[in-house]
């Protein structure tokens, strides 16, 4: 088979070593000069000769008088006019020829006769490629028709048994070497290709080296094969290019030092990669080192493996030596208030009792409970209402069984004893070192019977003897201020009135309400609600004025409620309350206490009267003045016990 000539000669460019079979393709593509190539293996060229002019014909054609004579001049001119004539010597500058001269083409000058070598051009010189009817095999290396397929085999019998393991077709010449180094030349004829008859010996043995020339001169300019089998690399320096072996240790990945490969530190076992181990335990495994770089990109997983940092669901997760997974944190509110949501209460309160100040202890007296804030609830109402225990040794261990609080009911609705009381765990309980008379405790009472309650405390094995009764039932009175429209406005500022609301940046302003409580609601017990917006500030001023809403006695004007004062920058709570702005209140009285209560952030005020005024009351709104802004106040409702 042929292949290109630029292919043959990039095999055989400086510093090029031209393989066994690149050298056996080279000699393929040419037919031996003493072979006879048969005319219709030479690619067109039947239809070639068909275009050339018949040597003997051609010769009739020159000699013929009458060839061309209506365009060329004959040699005797008998064909030129008297124009013709002195055209010629116009274009050869003569003044006149013989009529015996003949003219060859040479330009610029045109003759009327052609030179050999221009007639040779026309035409194939058949002596010189064909002889007997059938191309030279001296041709056939120019015209390239046929291969040369160099085997190993040293004979024809061998090479018919091996045939399979060589590409060659008709006509292809096989080189079958000897012991010395010297080829038999053998044509493929066609047929089946393990009949010897169809192999033609050409007769031609003994070629060597040396008979074919420039051969030795670009085998020399090659290199020779490495001396021992391995892997190498060619080096070419100063001109000279040398083998240079590549034997690194069995799969870890090389690398180039300058002037060598040699062995990295990466290990590869067949499915996973090892940086300093060669039994990598992940798809890379980086041995007691540290990763890093400028951003790490995870995909989702669930898995979970010791040590293992993963990504799943917009989280990542961390994973200890046992393989528990737990979730990262972020420094934020959502992240904190979703931690301790998913904790249990008793969880909860092992928090709280972590985050005791250092020094802080137990109390470890018997616990004593003298006042309930407040002293009633309403069941009928589906959250948590809270009641806080006032008496002493009340801040108890919140966190172990070593304290727990309980509730009895003791009496039924209508205030009748039970044989038995009831009694009712409480497990949502809070204490405070620095209020260690106080213990706050919530319960949703919409699940529990009405009747009257009383709380025991236990701590250290100590229990309180009695307790205050706490007054659970349906039946209290709800009534909403609704239709309130006539505050009146006793000095001052003008304010907004809007039924049930009222509010006023102006300074020194005072209204009052309706008498909303009656004399015999204070004297059965109530409690009222209402709701402040503060918004007063010491824009532009150095103080904030007094200020208070709550609830007056219209009689003997005492006040129980929120007020404020600010003219030196302390807060002053006079004889009464809280320096709250913003929350919901509640007034409360029964069997001689009064109370006072922020919903929001449980701040309370209470005090002890063995009788309370039997003024009827009203709610007072005040803003005097000094800072800048306004305050509002939503009436709410009552509660009464009667």
């Amino acid at each position: 088979m042929s292949t290109p000539l630029n292919t043959i000669l990039s095999w055989f460019q400086a510093g090029d070593f031209p393989t066994e079979q690149q050298f056996a393709e080279s000699w393929k593509s040419f037919y031996h000069k003493e072979e006879n190539i048969p005319v219709d293996k030479v690619e067109n060229l039947n239809a070639e000769l068909q275009n050339k002019a018949d040597a003997s014909a051609f010769e009739t054609h020159l000699i013929s008088e009458n060839s061309h004579n209506t365009t060329l001049a004959k040699l005797d001119a008998s064909n030129l006019n008297e124009e013709n004539t002195q055209a010629w010597k116009t274009a050869l500058g003569v003044e006149a020829l013989p009529n015996n001269i003949a003219l060859i083409d040479n330009l610029p000058f045109y003759g009327n006769v052609w030179s050999k070598e221009q007639s040779n051009a026309l035409y194939m010189i058949a002596d010189e490629f064909v002889s007997n009817g059938k191309i030279m095999a001296s041709k056939i290396e120019a015209l390239g028709l046929t291969e040369l397929i160099t085997v190993t085999e040293t004979s024809l019998t061998a090479f018919l048994t091996n045939n399979i393991d060589y590409q060659y077709e008709k006509n292809d010449i096989i080189a079958i070497p000897d012991i010395s180094g010297n080829y038999s030349l053998y044509i493929y004829k066609g047929g089946s290709k393990t009949t010897a008859s169809n192999y033609i010996p050409t007769g031609l043995t003994n070629i060597t080296i040396a008979m074919v020339q420039g051969l030795q001169t670009v085998l020399d300019a090659k290199m020779d094969k490495p001396a021992t089998a391995g892997n190498y690399m060619a080096r070419l320096a100063s001109g000279t290019v040398t083998w240079r072996a590549i034997n690194p240790s069995s799969n870890y990945l090389n690398f180039w030092n300058g002037s060598d490969f040699s062995a990295s530190s990466l290990y590869y076992d067949g499915a996973k990669f090892g940086i300093g181990t060669t039994t990598p335990g992940e798809m890379l495994h980086l041995n007691n080192g540290r990763l890093r770089a400028k951003a790490m990109v995870f995909d989702e997983n669930t898995e979970t493996l010791p040590y293992q940092i993963t990504y799943n669901n917009s989280r990542f997760y961390g994973a200890d030596l046992t393989g528990t997974r737990r979730m990262f944190m972020y420094r934020d509110y959502d992240d904190i208030h979703t931690l301790f949501s998913g904790m249990t209460d008793l969880q909860k309160t092992q928090i709280r009792n972590d985050l005791r100040l250092a020094g802080e202890s137990f109390s470890t007296g018997t616990p004593r409970i003298d006042v309930l804030l407040l002293p009633f609830i309403d069941n009928t109402k589906n959250f948590i209402q809270y009641t806080t225990l006032v008496g002493i040794n009340l801040f108890v261990d919140n966190v172990t069984p070593n304290a727990n609080v309980k509730i009895k009911r003791v009496k039924d609705v209508n205030g009748t004893n039970l044989a038995t009381p009831e009694v009712y765990n409480v497990d949502n309980f809070t204490v405070l070192q620095n209020f260690p008379n106080n213990l706050n405790f919530g319960i949703n009472w919409s699940n529990k019977p009405q009747g009257y309650y009383q709380v025991f405390v236990t701590h250290n094995g100590l229990t309180n003897a009695s307790s205050p009764e706490l007054i659970v039932k349906a039946g209290l009175t709800y009534n909403q201020f609704t239709g309130i429209a006539n505050w009146q406005k006793a000095s001052g500022g003008d304010a907004s009135v809007s039924d049930t609301a009222i509010s006023s940046g102006s300074q020194s302003t005072l209204y009052y309400s309706d008498n909303l409580i009656s004399t015999g609601e204070v004297n059965s017990g109530f409690m009222v609600s209402f709701a402040i917006n503060n918004n007063l500030s010491n824009w532009g001023a150095n103080f904030v004025g007094f200020w208070r809403c709550g609830l007056i006695g219209n009689g003997d004007n005492v006040f129980y409620g929120v007020q404020y004062y600010d003219g030196a920058g302390n807060a002053q709570l006079p004889n009464t309350t809280l320096s709250v702005r913003n929350d919901t209140f509640h007034i409360a009285y029964y069997n001689g206490v009064v109370y006072v209560i922020a919903e929001s952030n449980g701040k309370t005020y209470q005090q002890f009267n063995s009788t309370f005024n039997l003024y009827p009351k009203r709610f007072v709104f005040q803003l005097s003045g000094g800072g800048q802004g306004s305050i509002s106040m939503q009436l709410l409702g009552k509660i009464s016990l009667s």
